[in-house]
């Protein structure tokens, strides 16, 4: 009785320590879940739609951009984009690669490269390239959104 007692607490206790375990979802899978969101990412840029870019990020979500301030919240975002669209700014092109990807309890993990040219000030065609870093927060209706998303250059302007 005495053993079944201890097999019992031990059971127990491995439930109570596991249940908030984190859910780690295999590369194939995590990618499967991500890869069609950085193409609504991208497809938001491509068509100018700031309703679909915003939908992507969570309502407190921090951006931080090469050579400009930390943006924090939906608020922040939209200013910028409309700074950018007053400027004239718009995407020919935009590709991104994920290169690591990973998992712990309700977020991903993404870690990648990205390419983007764009028309600045309807007057010049830029290239930039860098490499990014986003977090995706999974949301109640088991959807994910970006909770931060940081990106640099990898070569000077």
């Amino acid at each position: 009785m005495k053993t079944s007692a201890k097999y019992l607490l031990v059971f127990i206790a491995v439930v109570i320590l596991t249940a908030g375990a984190p859910e780690n979802g295999t590369e194939k899978e995590l990618r499967n879940i991500i890869e069609p969101l950085n193409e609504k990412y991208i497809n938001s840029i491509m068509e100018d739609d700031l309703a679909k870019f915003l939908s992507l990020f969570t309502d407190d979500a921090t951006v931080m951009n090469p050579f400009q301030p930390t943006m924090k919240g939906k608020h922040a975002l939209t200013t910028h984009w409309y700074t950018n669209m007053s400027r004239g700014d718009a995407t020919a092109s935009a590709d991104v690669q994920i290169l690591d990807i990973w998992s712990s309890g309700n977020l991903i993990y993404e870690r990648g490269s990205y390419q983007i040219t764009f028309n600045q000030h309807k007057s010049k065609i830029i290239s930039v390239h860098g490499s990014y870093f986003t977090v995706w927060e999974k949301q109640e209706d088991g959807s994910y959104k970006i909770k931060y998303d940081i990106a640099n250059l990898n070569h000077k302007l």
